[in-house]
């Protein structure tokens, strides 16, 4: 049986090798986005003078931007925390989706940008009144579905230090994308070790700042 730090340290590997894993991700024809937040860890999470908690999208909810195409190809980045606004909204996913794609999502104002500045042509719905429909006449349903994949899989992970909060979205991302046998992307990412050999000190992963 491996000891925990060994697990850790090949986790971080695994990390590096992924860390610009995203960069070069460009989604086109239909399109879903939409934002998911989670939790600070509750060593980090902000109270109020009065020592209550802030309540609704507050900056104690890490924002994701997400989208996923027709073929269920996903990107999956952080930016800030609480409400998008339009600036974080470009300066995620403007770069990721291709112009003239077909935009689905619900009536957050911050994507407005993107259909501006992309030229996308778009189906709006408002997600108070799908939200009774069945999964099935959803037709929000795919990106909801990377939203759940996206809280259990770090649901599994959930006492990570969220300033790794990327790195996890990386991997999901990797993990999601491609459609190959799951053997396929274990063989790609070795060849990714091989192809991009790194120096990463043992020491160095295991500083107090790591915690994954």
């Amino acid at each position: 049986m491996n000891s925990v730090t060994t697990s850790r340290y090949w986790l971080v590997k695994i990390f590096e090798l992924l860390h610009d894993y995203q960069d070069d991700i460009v989604l086109n024809g239909t399109v879903y986005i939409d934002e998911t937040f989670y939790k600070k860890r509750r060593p980090d999470v902000q109270s109020r003078t009065d020592g209550k908690f802030y309540r609704g999208l507050s900056k104690n909810l890490e924002c994701i931007f997400t989208a996923v195409d027709v073929h269920g190809d996903v990107c999956a980045l952080v930016n800030g925390t609480g409400k998008p606004s339009q600036e974080r909204c470009w300066s995620t996913l403007g770069r990721h989706i291709g112009p003239g794609s077909h935009l689905i999502h619900d009536k957050e104002r911050s994507h407005k940008i993107l259909v501006k500045k992309l030229k996308l042509s778009e189906e709006v719905y408002d997600s108070q009144e799908i939200r009774a429909l069945p999964d099935e006449d959803d037709p929000l349903q795919p990106i909801n579905d990377v939203h759940n994949s996206i809280h259990k899989f770090l649901d599994s992970h959930s006492g990570f230090d969220r300033a790794y909060l990327q790195d996890y979205l990386n991997l999901f991302a990797f993990i999601n994308n491609g459609h190959k046998d799951p053997l396929e992307r274990v063989y790609e990412l070795i060849n990714m070790g091989l192809t991009h050999p790194m120096n990463l000190p043992y020491r160095e992963v295991f500083k107090p700042k790591h915690q994954y």
